[in-house]
């Protein structure tokens, strides 16, 4: 069986990225690195433009994440969710302000749109997809399933693949999320080169090891595992109780099962 993940979020960052330096996203080249919607665009360029100096250059201090000095010490384009990393401590401020966790908005949503499915009419399950939007089905999902299905399409698909060759900074069995294209109903892989920055590079692999820590952890590798997983993701960084974590993990996985 072949499986693959798909996001959304490079194809419209880098839509966004195109509008404010008034370039046609048909025309630009680029090049990609990420993992689970974690990721950075780097090397775009139009016609001998370096959008991301422009893209830099027309930052403004209100336009929020990603602020322009971000975008010149990256030397690329971060991901909205990346704002995790550069800003966690305003990030963490922020959620401690909310009156529920995201977890707890996300479970209330779920059952108001069950309800609305089960029983509501129309106007009731709109209301309950306009209040969960979902771009990754009109800018991803849709367009995947339409080119598969024979229909030419120009955007370029972020999948979450095996790495197998395709970087080689990462193992084989790394999973990446990798721009493809889709031909004739024909998924390939676009040319891909390594980003110049080390930071990209380095932050993007401690990512990914993360993803096969926890995953090995996750299968049988017990509590030794699980806290070298978390150790291991460089949002841990500076955590004073990681063993408590660990903890809560454990505890909620055996709540889960029972």
């Amino acid at each position: 069986m072949k499986l693959a993940g798909i996001c959304e979020l490079p194809w419209t960052t880098l839509r966004d990225v195109c509008r404010a330096v008034n370039a046609h996203p048909s025309e630009v080249e680029f090049d990609y690195l990420g993992v689970n919607h974690l990721g950075w665009l780097y090397q775009i360029t139009a016609g001998g433009r370096d959008l991301v100096a422009e893209y830099a250059r027309a930052r403004k201090p209100e336009a929020g994440f990603p602020s322009a000095d971000l975008v010149r010490s990256c030397g690329g384009v971060p991901l909205r969710y990346l704002r995790l990393h550069y800003e966690q401590e305003r990030v963490v401020e922020e959620q401690r302000r909310q009156r529920r966790t995201r977890g707890d908005e996300l479970e209330l949503l779920r059952r108001a749109a069950f309800r609305a499915y089960r029983a509501g009419g129309r106007r009731d399950v709109r209301a309950a997809l306009e209040a969960r939007p979902a771009p990754w089905y009109r800018h991803a999902v849709g367009p995947f399933i339409s080119s598969l299905a024979g229909k030419a399409t120009r955007i370029p698909f972020f999948l979450s693949v095996r790495n197998a060759g395709y970087d080689p900074y990462f193992d084989d069995d790394d999973v990446l999320e990798c721009q493809h294209a889709v031909d004739r109903g024909q998924i390939r892989r676009l040319v891909h080169s390594a980003p110049d920055s080390p930071h990209i590079l380095q932050l993007a692999a401690r990512f990914v090891r993360y993803e096969r820590l926890a995953t090995e952890a996750l299968i049988g590798g017990g509590l030794r595992a699980l806290r070298e997983a978390i150790r291991m993701h460089p949002w841990s960084e500076g955590v004073p109780r990681p063993d408590r974590m660990v903890r809560e993990i454990v505890d909620f996985c055996r709540g889960a099962a029972a």
